[in-house]
């Protein structure tokens, strides 16, 4: 095990150096070794689930083996980890920015020490020039890091690298926002005296619940760093709103902060002029008094000011809860089942407790499994009101180090759940966090986007445009939103042709397909158990659903169903692509909404899944992701891809039941794109999944290279089953028993089986039998008459032979139309009674018409009064 450390009292440079080797190192375990700076500690409270950091009572000491040491290199500030730094057997490396004296570091290590400001800046010039990627919010706690300690860019030992380091993270997204909320500048001298004379004079409001400081003072000389003046302000009183007003040299200037995400700073100075940021601005008014202006700034925050988002505007509502009876097991199944981090857990009484995802993790360590939950939840449950304004929100959050904060009313009664990354979605936007999936971590962002196309429906064919009319009528009947989404909304945005349409009600789903049924005819199944029902309607087929949420039992099952809203219906979807829908309500009809980014991903030609447990969940899912590359020429976004690898890896293709997996896969290879589909089936491992020895030759791809070609030379003659004839290419080099177990696996027909079987013993005696040449056209006939068309191709596939083609050719577009005028009849008419010998005669005329003997009726008669009389030993009864 590696772990990389940093030194007791953890301050920002070592957090981010800690974080920034861990992208260089990424097998290695961060570890705090000790007590943290009150900053870092806030800063963690929020920001934990991004950052993920252990403690030494998590780290099994006897398993260390390498040590990277980042921000120190003294042994007496790394705590328990002391002894290890003499251990000679573990390797030490060290990221540093201190020069101090090799005495107190007496041990031997690999040294990155280097003279800049920060320790973080060293690792970041590394990661910059191996060009490792980093996220924004990453790119966020590294700049904390540089600024703070060179005082943002001010102390004497900044260095140019420093800098440059701090520009490359602005680039990569780094927000100056919340660099502010926690980088903390001293004071000189000059600042200090100010700040104590507004202190002093320091106005309190309090306006819809929102506390608002107005520190004011008249000074006699023009002072700098009054942003530096309020950022100690808050620091040293709790409010929602700071404005310093100062007015000096004839001018009066308003400096500015916000803590709440509903006050908008930027648009309320421009009343005097100024402006800014949303949580940061300034204002000059010249020629001012500062009485007048305060008074002024007073009157129009109370006209400015709203009712501020307040908790229950951002929880999540209804809250998943468990008994206080229910097993750990249960628990994590239900975490599992709905991607939930922690639950709460609650009775006839109330709330009892809440259990967190890293409750657990201690708890599985003891095999407590089958333990209740009430034994280890925790007891003291912090919760808010859902009038409680944001500000308040956060405040208990960081003040009591908690992911999440049950809303409840007065009577106790939970209504609802925010959850850290709520919070911080709310805010610092989505760059910071992306909304929590209902099945997992998500993939991505939601940012409803909205396009009118109602002239892109408009020109669908006039019959289905009729029917989404006749939905958008009977929805404002009963009441209901009708959505058009999946791949009919899919293939309207990219111009193909799709006759199957998918509709999502909000409402009852069921009862809207029996009144639409009522009203068109067509033909209606209903499916309680899913909430769905499908209407077929001339040419057009329609599936109607519930919204609903899909939860997943254990990988690969079938969903379990339950009621939900339009968003959790299509967090519950395959991919991106998948998820745009049309409104065909009467006030939206014709609306495009995209959650997820599913429109750009449509322009790109990216298939990118919706969250981490998408393939886990439904492995035939891969199987689809593969199909839509193919079939639209998109490419497999890269952590979607990863996660298919990550899955194939896991073993979930085995957890498929074998007639599904069959139904996708088969589904797949009619796309007619084999060679790209096999690559990729190739690529992921799965032909291997199939069986262990399923590795595709250079003949094989030769010969499916040539599959168009072989089909090109029967055209217009047959009708082929293209993906049949590929799983005989692909199947050939495996035993007779392993196919033979495939398909008992995928529960294949008889007929399938056979053909199956035709690659081994019986295609290599009917090539041989060909290659011999000179055999009659009824002898090539009797070999080839049994065989279907896909065992014809292939035999011409594999045997490269101009012979063999030629001999195939002559029986497929000549010999198999040939057939005798003849029959039973007209032997009884010469005086046989019904027999075995009548199928012999017929036999032999046929044999004889195949070659060329006889051509016509009475030819054929003319030859069974022949070999009738031979067989009769030579006399004629004729």
């Amino acid at each position: 095990m590696d772990v990389i450390i940093t030194h007791e009292g953890t301050d920002f440079d070592g957090l981010a150096a800690m974080i920034a080797a861990n992208k260089i190192y990424p097998d290695a375990v961060p570890v705090f070794p000790g007590y943290l700076s009150n900053q870092v500690k806030n800063f963690m409270a929020l920001f934990k689930d991004q950052f993920q950091v252990f403690r030494p009572r998590d780290i099994d000491f006897k398993k260390i083996k390498r040590i990277i040491l980042v921000d120190t290199k003294d042994p007496a500030r790394v705590g328990p980890f002391r002894e290890l730094l003499f251990n000679e057997e573990i390797s030490k490396i060290v990221y540093d920015h201190h020069l101090l004296d090799e005495k107190i570091f007496d041990f031997d290590f690999v040294d990155y020490t280097s003279p800049v400001g920060s320790t973080t800046t060293i690792l970041i010039q590394r990661i910059k020039s191996e060009e490792i990627p980093i996220t924004p919010i990453e790119a966020t706690l590294f700049a904390l890091g540089i600024y703070h300690d060179t005082g943002c860019l001010t102390y004497s030992t900044t260095t140019p690298l420093d800098a440059e380091m701090v520009a490359f993270l602005l680039k990569k997204g780094a927000r100056l926002s919340v660099v502010e909320k926690f980088v903390e500048l001293p004071l000189n001298e000059a600042q200090q005296e100010v700040l104590n004379v507004l202190l002093d004079q320091v106005e309190h409001e309090v306006i819809h619940g929102l506390r608002i400081d107005i520190y004011s003072a008249v000074l006699q000389e023009y002072l700098l760093g009054i942003n530096n003046i309020i950022h100690k302000l808050r620091d040293i009183r709790e409010a929602d709103l700071y404005f310093v007003v100062v007015e000096m040299e004839g001018r009066v200037l308003i400096v500015a902060r916000s803590d709440v995400d509903s006050i908008n700073l930027n648009q309320f100075l421009e009343y005097f002029g100024g402006g800014g940021h949303s949580g940061a601005a300034s204002a000059v008014i010249k020629g001012a008094k500062l009485e007048d202006v305060k008074r002024k700034l007073k009157k129009m925050l109370h006209e400015y000011i709203q009712l501020p988002r307040l908790a229950k505007d951002i929880m999540t509502t209804p809250v998943k809860t468990v008994p206080p009876d229910a097993t750990i097991r249960q628990v994590e199944e239900i975490m599992l089942r709905y991607g939930h981090s922690g639950l709460v857990i609650m009775d006839e009484d109330g709330i009892k407790g809440i259990f967190s995802r890293r409750d657990l993790d201690k708890v599985k360590k003891h095999n407590l499994s089958d333990v209740p939950v009430k034994g280890y939840m925790t007891r003291k449950v912090v919760t808010v009101s859902p009038n409680a304004p944001i500000s308040q929100v956060q405040k208990l959050m960081v003040t009591h180090d908690i992911g999440r904060l049950p809303v409840v009313d007065e009577n106790g009664e939970l209504l609802g759940i925010i959850t850290r990354t709520d919070l911080l979605n709310v805010l610092y936007g989505e760059d910071i966090s992306v909304r929590p999936s209902y099945y997992g971590s998500s993939l991505v962002k939601v940012d409803p986007k909205y396009y009118n196309i109602q002239s892109c429906l408009a020109q669908t064919p006039p019959e289905l445009f009729d029917l989404f009319c006749q939905i958008r009528d009977l929805s404002e009947t009963l009441h209901v939103e009708p959505y058009l989404v999946g791949g009919f909304v899919r293939d309207l945005l990219l111009k193909r042709p799709n006759k199957d349409l998918d509709l999502v009600i909000e409402g009852d789903g069921i009862e809207f397909a029996r009144k639409l049924h009522q009203v068109l005819g067509g033909k209606l199944d209903v499916h309680p158990n899913f909430g769905t029902a499908t209407l077929d309607l001339n040419g057009f087929h329609l599936d109607v659903a519930t919204a609903r949420v899909e939860y997943y039992e254990y990988p690969a099952a079938l969903p379990q169903v339950k009621p939900g809203r339009l968003k959790q219906d299509l967090y519950r979807r395959d991919f991106t692509i998948n998820t745009l829908v049309i409104s065909l309500s009467k006030e939206k009809f014709g609306w495009l909404i995209d959650f997820f980014g599913g429109n750009e991903d449509l322009k790109k030609g990216i298939i990118r899944g919706l969250h981490s447990f998408t393939f886990i969940d439904d492995p035939t899912r891969i199987l689809r992701g593969i199909k839509f590359a193919v079939r639209f020429g998109f490419t497999i976004e890269e952590e979607t891809d990863l996660l298919i690898r990550q899955a194939v890896e896991h073993g979930v293709i085995k957890e498929l039941k074998g007639p599904r997996f069959w139904e996708e896969l088969k589904s797949l290879l009619m796309e007619g794109k084999e060679l790209k589909t096999l690559q990729y089936l190739d690529d992921y491992g799965i032909l291997r999944e199939i069986a262990p020895d399923f590795k595709l030759t250079d003949q094989q791809w030769k010969n499916l290279k040539r599959i168009d070609w072989v089909i090109q030379l029967f055209k217009d003659q047959c009708i082929v089953q293209r993906w049949l004839l590929v799983l005989m290419v692909i199947f050939a080099n495996l035993s007779k028993e392993t196919i033979e177990r495939i398909a008992n696996d995928w529960n294949l027909s008889l007929k399938d089986r056979a053909q199956l079987n035709f690659i081994h013993e019986e295609v290599y005696r009917v090539k041989e039998k060909l290659s011999e040449g000179k055999l009659r056209p009824s002898q090539i006939y009797n070999l080839l008459e049994s065989l279907g068309s896909e065992e014809l191709m292939y035999l011409v596939l594999i045997s490269d032979s101009q012979l063999i083609l030629d001999q195939v050719l002559e029986f497929y577009n000549r010999l198999r139309r040939i057939d005798v005028e003849v029959s039973g009849k007209d032997i009884i008419n010469l005086g046989f009674s019904p027999g075995p010998l009548f199928k012999e005669v017929i036999s032999k005329v046929k044999e004889a018409k195949l070659n060329g003997k006889v051509k016509s009726r009475e030819e054929e008669l003319e030859f069974i009064k022949e070999y009738l009389k031979e067989r009769k030993g030579g006399q004629s009864e004729f």
